[in-house]
């Protein structure tokens, strides 16, 4: 949790479903599959006849390959992450709001252009799958602090 993220927030609910999703990765082994793939990789380059160039091909199979990795566990973890909120009694589509402001913010030239080499998937297709798993959870909402509380904490942050 860094203090961009919680400018990004608009508010606690918000902050919550990202915590959640980060919390999905840890409790789902994300870290472990990751770091198993990309090992299991190099040593397959490693011992690949020909080492002209070996470097480069392991490292270009790295990137392409865990980046598809990754966009899978981040939609898993996003999918965790709306049970999560749902047993805390906030209301997941709170995540689909955090989704949709960053959509808008990635949608400069650059990052539209790279988004099939990037880890995470599009942000504005996660808002859409959220918004489709959300619509089967039962939940009671509650709000977790007032807006003053939260305003003056993203002020003190600010300053």
């Amino acid at each position: 949790i860094y203090t961009g993220l919680l400018s990004a927030s608009e508010n606690p609910e918000e902050l919550s479903g990202v915590i959640c999703h980060e919390l999905a990765h840890i409790e789902l082994y994300h870290v472990t599959k990751k770091v198993t793939k990309e090992i299991g990789l190099s040593v397959v380059f490693s011992i690949a006849p020909g080492n002209v160039g070996a470097d480069k091909i392991k490292q270009l199979a790295k990137v392409l390959s865990s980046s598809s990795f990754d966009r899978k566990l981040e939609k898993e973890a996003d999918i965790k992450a709306i049970d999560y909120l749902a047993k805390a009694n906030i209301d997941p589509v709170c995540l689909v709001r955090f989704f949709n402001k960053m959509s808008k913010i990635e949608n400069d030239p650059a990052s539209r252009y790279l988004s099939w080499i990037n880890t995470h998937p599009d942000a504005k297709i996660r808002a859409k799958y959220v918004a489709d798993q959300c619509k089967n959870k039962v939940f009671t909402s509650e709000q977790l602090t007032t807006v003053e509380t939260w305003n003056t904490m993203r002020k003190r942050i600010d300053d």
